[in-house]
């Protein structure tokens, strides 16, 4: 394993287990550190296939990925909404450069 591999697995554990709020239910892939967080106790099931982040992608090893459930309810992210939400990434890195 390289180094930049390992750097990127203990930043994404040291999001999703430390600074996170609560805890995830599904199968599926974090690439990229994710910071999950509700303000009224939701929850946040994410189906099969789902890529949390990509590589090679600017700010692959600066950047982070952030899931808000504010309502209290259910937030659910299924495998067709994985390309809006890196288009949307891509587009919020473009417009910070």
């Amino acid at each position: 394993m390289k180094i930049s591999q390992l750097y990127q697995k203990i930043r994404v554990m040291y999001y999703q287990y430390i600074l996170s709020n609560t805890r995830i239910q599904g199968d599926f892939k974090i690439l990229s550190p994710t910071l999950f967080y509700t303000l009224k106790g939701g929850q946040i099931c994410i189906e099969n296939e789902v890529y949390l982040g990509y590589f090679p992608s600017p700010y692959f090893y600066s950047g982070s990925n952030h899931i808000d459930v504010r309502g209290g309810g259910l937030e659910g992210l299924k495998g067709e909404l994985f390309l809006i939400i890196i288009f949307v990434s891509l587009l919020i890195s473009v417009k910070l450069k």
